[in-house]
């Protein structure tokens, strides 16, 4: 992703998912391609399926609430922020 072929990039994370539908890490880094390609709702779906997979990631969370801002729904964002930053701090419930 440091070569900015993010296009690329988010085909070669999908053939990962195709072939490890849990490989929660390839979501991750599929949703900061299109974030860095400014297709939020795209960026949000990858992220959501990260959560979806492992819903302790701190990360996870992280760029779930990242995504929910970028599409301006603040509510969401604000929680998933909150809750990764608890989580962080070893203070998840």
């Amino acid at each position: 992703m440091r070569l900015k072929r993010y296009q690329e990039a988010i085909i070669a994370f999908q053939k990962c998912v195709d072939l490890n539908p849990k490989f929660q890490v390839a979501y991750n880094n599929m949703g900061a391609c299109y974030a860095n390609l400014n297709q939020n709702q795209d960026a949000l779906k990858a992220f959501i399926m990260a959560v979806s997979i492992d819903s302790t990631d701190v990360l996870s969370n992280k760029y779930l609430g990242i995504g929910y801002q970028n599409i301006g729904d603040m509510e969401k964002a604000k929680y998933f922020l909150e809750k990764a930053n608890r989580m962080s701090r070893g203070q998840q419930k």
